[in-house]
C-alpha cells in the first residue's frame, strides 16, 4: 500500500475526519511527512471541488450580466425577452444552463454578443437559443 492509499484508508476508517482549517500549516506538515495533515488536505480538496465548480459558474454569470446589463434599460429588455409567451421560468432556466455549460469565457463573450443582438431585435428568441 503506497502513502496516499494509506492516507485514504485512514480517511475511510474515520481516523482522519476533519478538513484542514489551516491549509498552509497542513501543507508544511505534509511536506514534513505528517499523514494526518495530508489526509486533512485531501478532505479539504475533495470538499472544495464543488466550490470550484460553483465559483466557475458565478464568474461566467458575472461576465454575462456585466456584458448584457449595461444599463437598467438593458436589464428591462432582457427581462421582457425572457418572459415572452409566458415562458419566464423555462427560458431563464435555458439561459442559465447555457451559461453553465460554456467551457470558456470566450463562449460567454459570444453569448453576450448574441444576447445584445436579441435585445436590439436583430435576431428572434428562437434563433437566439439555436445559436
Amino acid at each position: 500500500m503506497n502513502y496516499i492509499e494509506e492516507i485514504k484508508e485512514r480517511i475511510s476508517t474515520g481516523e482522519i475526519q476533519e478538513a484542514s482549517t489551516d491549509l498552509l500549516e497542513d501543507a508544511l506538515d505534509a511536506v514534513l511527512g505528517n499523514p494526518i495533515s495530508v489526509g486533512k488536505i485531501i478532505i479539504t480538496l475533495t470538499k472544495s471541488a464543488f466550490f470550484i465548480r460553483e465559483r466557475l459558474f458565478w464568474s461566467k454569470m458575472e461576465k454575462f450580466l456585466n456584458g448584457v446589463c449595461l444599463s437598467k434599460d438593458d436589464c428591462d429588455k432582457l427581462q421582457v425577452k425572457l418572459i415572452e409567451n409566458g415562458e419566464k421560468k423555462e427560458t431563464a432556466f435555458r439561459l442559465v444552463n447555457i451559461i453553465d455549460r460554456a467551457e470558456t469565457l470566450q463562449k460567454i463573450s459570444y453569448l453576450i454578443n448574441a444576447t445584445r443582438c436579441l435585445l436590439e431585435n436583430l435576431i428572434d428568441r428562437e434563433t437566439y437559443f439555436r445559436i
